[in-house]
């Protein structure tokens, strides 16, 4: 839409949460029933950019993983060892 000149505005936005992933996304305005709220924001709550964003979540999921596999693979090991028996 804006690539073609238009102007992008979303209805009822009332959550600052969803204002400022939009804000970030570069959406043009809002309507809203909250403006209190919507007012008060200077910036977005969460200022990340997308790359640092997946990077954090990459490595929270890798070490999810690792505890996982650390917690289960002893208890593995010893069932095979026992079936050996």
């Amino acid at each position: 839409m804006r690539g073609a000149g238009l102007w992008v505005n979303l209805y009822t936005v009332d959550e600052a949460w969803q204002f400022s992933r939009l804000w970030l996304l570069g959406v043009d305005s809002i309507t809203t029933s909250n403006v209190g709220e919507m007012a008060n924001l200077e910036k977005p709550i969460l200022m990340l950019p997308y790359d640092l964003y997946s990077l954090l979540w990459s490595v929270i999921g890798l070490s999810a993983m690792g505890l996982m596999f650390g917690l289960l693979y002893p208890y593995r090991r010893e069932q095979v060892h026992q079936q050996k028996r």
